[in-house]
């Protein structure tokens, strides 16, 4: 496999991946949607792009589910 096959193997695959994490979060809250997302493994980056909000709002809703957990 060279290096272009390779890159667009990685872009088919990432594309893959967005759409079945999209399903998997389709019809949740935004919040639980990004918690969902981030226990997934993707950064606040990339939970943005996926979800159309900017990374800081995704950090922000990250920190208040996290400070929620922790006073319950």
């Amino acid at each position: 496999m060279d290096e272009k096959q390779f890159k667009e193997l990685s872009e088919r695959l990432d594309k893959i991946i967005k759409l079945i994490s999209l399903n998997i979060v389709k019809g949740m809250e935004t919040d639980d949607q990004i918690l969902a997302l981030s226990s997934f493994g993707f950064q606040p980056a990339k939970i943005a792009g996926l979800l159309g909000k900017t990374p800081n709002a995704v950090r922000v809703a990250l920190h208040k589910a996290r400070k929620k957990a922790r006073s319950q």
